[in-house]
């Protein structure tokens, strides 16, 4: 196999990689995308997917595939996490999408999904013995772990991430610190007797959040994934972050340097859930990685053929 594409369908937006061999058993990028599409919107209050939400990720799938196709790929696959873990079944979402683009879809289980963030995060850091944890802060959920080594041995699943978090908490414009206090609340107990088995001395950061925080944190008006891969980002930086997000309006928070227009409500949540879990870990700053759980994917794709 020369070419892949690795599809991952999350609970706020799709993302495609599209790989080739490095000749060496690995892989290289050739081809990345990303779109907000909100699948787990409204999956509060309800077992199955908005309607609109699904056509809106339907589409999205569809385009990126075509790209892919366009650039000879001998293989696509998809990838879905919490929001297609939470409906009641995921199979008619499972079969339009296999419709339209001809890709069969795999709802991971998070022993699966957990292994290729982790193979993912590992990637960015050069001691490959150093005790190391992940973050990877989604749109339903939140997952951390943590390991020393090329396998996880510690793991904690936070049934909370930034859309859930909104949800649960904003219900008003703009969010201020009542709507703080909340959030903080939630996630502390969502985290509840979950961080035991975790515990290290580095931190990588995965996901839109860790992209958003660092984007604002640059301060320049663009939205630029890949130029923040690798960038050290703060406990104090996160913390700046939700002093800057509290009380903003829409409007003042479309004026935000670096933060992409189809996350800004998704900011103040996120920012809290990175500090609160930077804070249980016991760790000043994290390394923000632009890869996922695609990249994870794509390393077992192409180490086995």
């Amino acid at each position: 196999m020369k070419r892949a594409a690795v599809f991952d369908i999350g609970s706020v937006s799709v993302k495609m990689l599209v790989a080739e061999a490095d000749g060496k058993g690995g892989f290289r990028p050739l081809l990345e995308r990303a779109r907000v599409t909100r699948l787990g919107e409204g999956l509060a209050g309800r077992a199955d997917f908005l309607p609109v939400a699904a056509e809106r990720t339907l589409r999205a799938v569809e385009e990126f595939a075509a790209e892919a196709v366009g650039l000879g790929v001998e293989r696509m696959e998809a990838l879905g996490t919490e929001a297609l873990r939470r409906v009641a079944d995921p199979g008619p979402f499972a079969a339009e999408l296999a419709r339209l683009t001809g890709v069969d879809l795999d709802v991971l289980d998070p022993a699966l999904e957990a292994r290729l963030a982790y193979r993912s995060g590992r990637a960015l850091v050069d001691d490959g013995e150093v005790p190391l944890c992940t973050l990877d802060v989604g749109g339903g959920s939140t997952e951390v772990l943590s390991g020393q080594g090329a396998i996880p041995v510690g793991r904690a699943l936070l049934p909370i991430g930034a859309l859930r978090l909104k949800e649960t908490c904003v219900r008003r414009e703009p969010p201020g610190e009542a709507e703080v206090a909340c959030m903080v609340h939630a996630v502390g107990e969502a985290s509840a007797g979950r961080f035991a088995t975790v515990a290290c001395s580095r931190l990588v950061g995965m996901g839109g959040t860790i992209m958003v925080l660092s984007s604002i944190l640059r301060g320049e008006p663009s939205f630029e994934p890949p130029l923040l891969h690798g960038r050290r980002l703060s406990l104090e930086g996160v913390r700046s972050v939700i002093r800057t997000m509290v009380g903003l309006t829409p409007e003042q928070r479309a004026r935000v340097k670096g933060l992409p227009a189809d996350r800004a409500d998704l900011a103040l949540p996120g920012a809290v859930i990175v500090e609160q879990v930077m804070t249980r870990l016991g760790v000043s700053d994290l390394l923000a990685s632009a890869w996922g759980i695609r990249h994870g994917k794509a390393a077992e794709l192409f180490e086995t053929g």
